[in-house]
């Protein structure tokens, strides 16, 4: 039971950590980058610690937050120096995977989502002529594909004329086997077991 809550309560403790970093830790974050770097970072910063970010990140903050639970529930007079280890130790799954949870639901991924809409609605609405963009999307798709053609037969005609510049190397002459000398083959498999032990 006390396991279970324990989860949920890391679980729960995810969502305002999130939130703290959407709105403090994506601020520090762009304060840092812009003493750190020479140019100011451009657009919209949305990095934080957590928000933005791949596994590593948010696993060493769950590593930081669960030893500091480790830390709050062991000087807060537990006895039981293994069940506040178990229960620091709970934390790190349960507060990773509540930052997926709050990063998709309340993530990046949602910008994309309010677009696509925002593009549904107007061709509901009839703003956009879907004939037109449809072919200015093929055309966008249509030079790029020609673009990496390109790239592609450019590049293996300078690994052709690399290959045809190159020196060959002659062909060794292949040796013609040696003759095999004749072979005493004994009469009888005695006289080659007899020939065998005496040498």
């Amino acid at each position: 039971m006390a396991i279970g809550f324990a989860i949920i309560f890391f679980l729960l403790l995810s969502i305002p950590v999130f939130f703290l970093d959407r709105k403090l830790g994506t601020k520090w974050n762009k304060t840092w980058y812009n003493l750190t770097h020479k140019d100011p970072f451009p657009g919209e910063f949305d990095r934080g610690f957590v928000a933005g970010r791949g596994i590593e990140a948010r696993l060493g903050l769950a590593v930081f937050l669960g030893l500091l639970a480790f830390l709050f529930i062991f000087l807060t007079g537990i006895d039981r120096v293994f069940q506040a280890l178990i229960y620091g130790i709970l934390a790190i799954p349960a507060l990773v995977v509540g930052f997926y949870i709050c990063g998709f639901l309340f993530g990046g991924r949602k910008n994309k989502i309010n677009q696509a809409m925002e593009y549904i609605d107007k061709v509901e609405k009839g703003e956009v002529d879907l004939k037109a963009d449809a072919l200015e999307t093929a055309k966008k798709v249509g030079k790029e594909v020609k673009q990496t053609h390109d790239k592609v037969v450019q590049r293996e005609q300078k690994a052709e004329q690399l290959d045809s510049s190159a020196p060959q190397p002659e062909p060794e002459p292949t040796p013609e086997p040696a003759p095999k000398p004749p072979e005493d083959k004994p009469k009888d498999w005695r006289e080659g077991i007899d020939d065998f032990l005496k040498k």
